[in-house]
């Protein structure tokens, strides 16, 4: 695609965001959501919140610009809400021996804003050039009970104006990852280890050791510090899940980590780092009738979370179900 227009695309619910968390926007671009599922990578399980978090976010590509000018007394600013995307290419599949294969790479143009009112007329930029670039591979074995996969993502942005400085000038991701059912897939397990690399001015990289998914800077914190000649910042993070799926009765496990100096959200979505997740969960189908009953599902869950330096920040659970009566 070439300078694409989005015009017609069905436009994100009005919000006020009051909370510390960046808003998940769901992918509505065509050209972005054919081929969407080879094109991911969860840092999470299940399809909630945790879901969401993933080394790809469509909608980092043509995201609002990120820069807002100053203006004085008497003046306002004229400038796009969103970025424009100068073109794309794409390209999703699967072969007939198990190959599953996605690259993905675009180039969004550098934004200004005009600053105008009595007297004043200039411009200023609000988003560099940028160039964006994924690669996902997996490999199904067995049947498609087993598969092994990778995946690569890159940002690089062409900044020459100080103001936009405190953006990274570049950002790397990847991860591998391994999938395996066996027992006619009643049993699964999930698990991966992923890595990011982000480069950039001081001004840029303290930006992002203080930035809310982070907090390098709180007092309490005696594990992590704040550095503020650091030009790169690098981490890592992984997952586990072992669970048994099939059946009437369904239970696992679930541990996720993602260390303090990890950052995604140049081209991922990340609504925290720092933290190591632990669940426990299981649940009971009663498919067929009985009493008054056509169906029932009862589950419990357990889960605490806990940060790099050990502190246990959240611990809870929860027991819950529906049913349905014979008259529906």
């Amino acid at each position: 695609t070439v300078n694409p227009d989005f015009g017609q695309v069905e436009a994100d619910p009005s919000e006020v965001n009051l909370s510390t968390y960046e808003t998940f926007f769901p992918e509505k671009r065509p050209f972005f959501i054919e081929g969407k599922s080879i094109l991911s990578y969860s840092l999470q399980f299940g399809d909630g919140d945790l879901g969401a978090e993933n080394l790809f976010y469509s909608r980092r590509i043509g995201r609002a610009p990120q820069y807002y000018p100053e203006v004085m007394d008497g003046e306002y600013i004229d400038m796009p809400d969103f970025t424009s995307i100068l073109g794309a290419a794409k390209i999703t599949g699967k072969s007939p021996d198990g190959w599953s294969v996605g690259i993905l790479e675009s180039v969004t143009a550098e934004e200004n804003a005009e600053i105008k009112g009595i007297g004043s007329g200039k411009t200023q930029v609000i988003e560099p050039l940028t160039n964006y670039m994924v690669g996902r591979l997996q490999k199904d074995f067995n049947k498609g009970n087993t598969y092994i996969g990778g995946m690569i993502t890159g940002v690089n942005r062409s900044i020459s104006d100080s103001n936009l400085e405190f953006l990274h000038k570049s950002a790397y991701t990847g991860g591998i990852d391994l999938v395996h059912k066996w027992d006619d897939k009643n049993w699964m397990m999930d698990a991966g280890i992923f890595g990011s690399q982000v480069n950039g001015t001081t001004e840029a990289i303290l930006r992002t050791q203080t930035s809310m998914i982070r907090n390098f800077q709180r007092p309490d914190a005696n594990y992590i510090e704040v550095d503020s000649t650091l030009t790169t910042l690098s981490g890592l993070g992984g997952k586990f899940s072992l669970s048994k799926v099939g059946g009437k009765f369904n239970f696992g496990t679930i541990i996720s980590a993602k260390s303090p100096g990890l950052e995604l959200n140049d081209i991922g979505y990340a609504q925290q780092v720092d933290n190591i997740l632990e669940v426990l969960w299981s649940n009971y189908h009663f498919n067929d009738p009985f009493s008054i009953f056509r169906q029932m599902h009862i589950h419990a869950n357990q889960f605490a979370v806990w940060d790099f330096g050990g502190n246990r920040n959240v611990l809870g659970g929860n027991i819950g179900g529906n049913a349905q009566f014979t008259n529906y």
